[in-house]
Formats: C-alpha cells, structure tokens, sequence
C-alpha cells in the first residue's frame, strides 16, 4: 500500500528559497513587458479600431430601423 503522505509531498514542487518580493517583482515585471509589447502592436491599428467605432455609432439607427422591416431577423 502506498503512502498517501509520500505521494502529496512528492506532487508538490520544492520552494527553492526564492524570496517572496523577488517572485512577485519578476512576475509584475513580466505583466508590464506583455501589457507594453501588446500595446506596441495594437498601435498601428488604433485608427481604424476608432473608425470602426465612430461607424457603428453613426450607423447604429439605420440598422435598427433594418432590422424592424425585416421582422428582428
């Protein structure tokens, strides 16, 4: 029979004495490095995500309006 204790404490990974604030400082700088390089490539494509929705604004009566001639389909 196998001991269940032995199996738990095998299953879970070691703290290999990383200190807490350098974990959360690596992890936090990570955050901003992926929230900058999505921004980056985002950037070429803010224009036209703003046409796009000064478009749907401007249009948003008229497909209403479609929408009741054809019965809401």
């Amino acid at each position: 029979m196998i001991d269940e204790r032995a199996t738990l404490a095998s299953a879970q990974p070691r703290n290999a004495g990383t200190p807490l604030w350098l974990r959360r400082t690596v992890v936090a700088s990570l955050l901003v490095a992926l929230l900058f390089a999505g921004t980056m490539v985002m950037l070429p494509f803010l224009t036209a995500i703003a046409w796009a929705g000064i478009l749907v604004y401007v249009s948003w009566p008229l497909y209403q309006r479609t929408l009741r001639w054809f019965g809401g389909r």
